[in-house]
């Protein structure tokens, strides 16, 4: 990034001086350190140079490394050092009022770092004018230097600062400033290797925050997505019962009624009882199914040891697909929330294999340690390609599965392809103390 006379804010003496060689020095600060590498690898550098450009390279990766900048600040702050040359190097971000600077300090002598205190922008001129992007230059006069009352750590006691603007994509969001406490310090050729550091750390504190802020959707994405998994299961659950309770119930008297009816009459009146009472049978036959579809009383009763091969024979009457069980350690009970994802990871993948696998039978495996329950389900189908299914915006199954294990802190792993079946595997922490079967 290059510097001009409008973004340098130094004496009127030095201005036309420092911009003609800032500008000879900054055209493309890219080029200048390709250039520097060039040189250097060439025998062309001075020890200066190829120390400068060892430096250069070191703070370059540290920032392309970090996920916070003001973290990685104490390893890059000796890199900046033996560039410039300064006795102190400080770091400040604007916070979102615009109005303070939170600096981080870091002193050659010490070789520690300090960030206990906070700069009001307004009470150093020179922050101000970095509002608007400039980089603010003083040589050599300590007197003149705008210090507020008392002295800050960020520019106390020194005779030259450098303060460069670390530009964001919309505005300025900090500062870098350097200090040299002895006079004739500062080399102003420098200035464009130090935007170009200034430039790096400005990414890295966008990167982090942009980061930061990814996360804090994600959590927030994943916390809607809990809550909407716990009401959709809330929801079967009260349907469920309702299906049980209220309309078994109700069509049982029905039906009762109707057998005590038909007993009493004859010829075509008992005939369409009868048949009624087969219409109603077919009518509970459904509401048992949906019911057991939705949510299974065992399962919150006995667990999952004894809601899956329920759910086994029902899948294997309505298929035509036997399924083959395997299962160790599940006379203990999990959290209601992994038996119920567990539980539907293998229905749902069941379903898959029953539609899709062209297959007589499938294994499924359960199986519980110490810290984790695996569920897996294999048949020796025709298989898919997992990335294309991942894919596409179709299918619901896989991706529900996964988004369901991915909620409790699991893994889905689908190993698949054309012609030679498919491997689901889920796994799901186990961090809760587990109950024996039996256990309420």
């Amino acid at each position: 990034m290059a510097l001009s006379a409008k973004d340098l804010c130094v004496d009127p003496v030095t201005r036309k001086d420092l911009t003609h060689r800032a500008r000879a020095h900054s055209a493309d600060c890219m080029s200048h350190s390709r250039l520097s590498v060039q040189r250097t690898q060439a025998g062309q550098a001075s020890p200066e140079q190829h120390r400068h450009v060892e430096a250069l390279g070191e703070i370059l990766s540290n920032l392309n490394a970090a996920a916070d900048v003001t973290e990685a600040f104490p390893a890059i702050a000796p890199d900046i050092i033996s560039i410039a040359g300064c006795e102190r190097v400080s770091l400040g971000l604007l916070d979102r009022s615009q109005e303070w600077l939170n600096p981080i300090v870091f002193n050659r002598r010490s070789a520690k770092t300090r960030r206990d205190y906070r700069v009001r922008v307004a009470d150093i001129p020179s922050l101000v004018d970095l509002l608007s992007g400039r980089a603010f230059v003083k040589l050599d006069q300590a007197g003149e230097l705008p210090l507020p009352a008392p002295p800050t750590p960020l520019i106390a006691g020194v005779h030259s600062t450098v303060c460069l603007p670390l530009r964001g994509s919309e505005a300025v969001i900090g500062a870098m400033v350097l200090s040299w406490r002895r006079p004739g310090s500062f080399d102003e050729t420098l200035l464009p290797v130090l935007t170009q550091i200034a430039d790096a750390v400005a990414l890295g504190v966008e990167r982090g925050r942009l980061f930061r802020k990814a996360i804090d959707s994600n959590r927030r994405l994943e916390k809607l997505c809990r809550g909407l998994v716990e009401l959709q299961e809330k929801e079967r659950r009260r349907i469920a019962c309702e299906l049980h309770d209220e309309i078994g119930q109700t069509v049982t008297r029905i039906k009762l009624n109707l057998e005590m009816i038909s007993t009493a009459s004859s010829g075509a009146v008992r005939t369409k009882l009868l048949e009624l009472q087969s219409a109603l049978a077919d009518l509970m036959t459904w509401a048992r199914e949906l019911t057991l579809d939705l949510r299974p009383p065992i399962l919150d009763d006995l667990g999952l040891v004894h809601a899956l091969p329920l759910h086994f024979e029902r899948y294997t009457a309505q298929t035509n697909v036997r399924v083959i069980f395997e299962h160790d350690g599940l006379g203990r009970r999990f959290d209601p929330d992994v038996e119920t994802a567990a539980y539907r990871v293998v229905q749902e993948a069941l379903t898959n294999v029953a539609r899709h696998a062209r297959v007589d039978s499938v294994k499924v495996g359960l199986w519980a340690g110490r810290d984790v329950l695996r569920a897996q389900i294999h048949d020796r189908g025709i298989g898919f390609d997992p990335d294309v299914q991942f894919a596409s915006i179709r299918n619901c199954g896989l991706t529900g599965m996964r988004e369901r294990v991915a909620l409790l802190g699991g893994k889905l792993k689908v190993r698949s392809a054309p012609g030679t079946g498919t491997r689901l595997t889920a796994e799901f922490p186990l961090s809760d103390p587990a109950m024996t079967v039996g256990e309420k």
